[in-house]
């Protein structure tokens, strides 16, 4: 599996092909699968260039969840969600 240099609650490496699942302050669970792709977001563009919004292309590391592509977040302390979660196995393609 490819690595992609973040690493788990246990300080694994998570790599594309894993399955992490994170618990929330509220006692819910979440699963994700581990991918690389190329996900289409619309941007606030700098407004000394053009005013509004653009349409990018971003490659990299996702964490699929209920058919959203989250990429990996920082908390308001400064902690990455990866760092949060747990490698659970091989995610199974579906």
């Amino acid at each position: 599996m490819k690595g992609t240099g973040l690493v788990d609650a246990n300080g694994l490496e998570i790599c594309v092909g894993h399955e992490t699942e994170l618990k929330l302050d509220d006692g819910s669970v979440r699963r994700f699968k581990v991918k690389e792709k190329t996900v289409i977001r619309r941007v606030v563009n700098h407004p000394d260039f053009i005013a509004g919004t653009s349409k990018v292309a971003i490659t990299g590391i996702v964490f699929e969840w209920e058919g959203y592509d989250l990429f990996p977040c920082v908390d308001r302390d400064g902690v990455p969600d990866n760092e949060k979660m747990v490698i659970i196995g091989p995610h199974n393609e579906s």
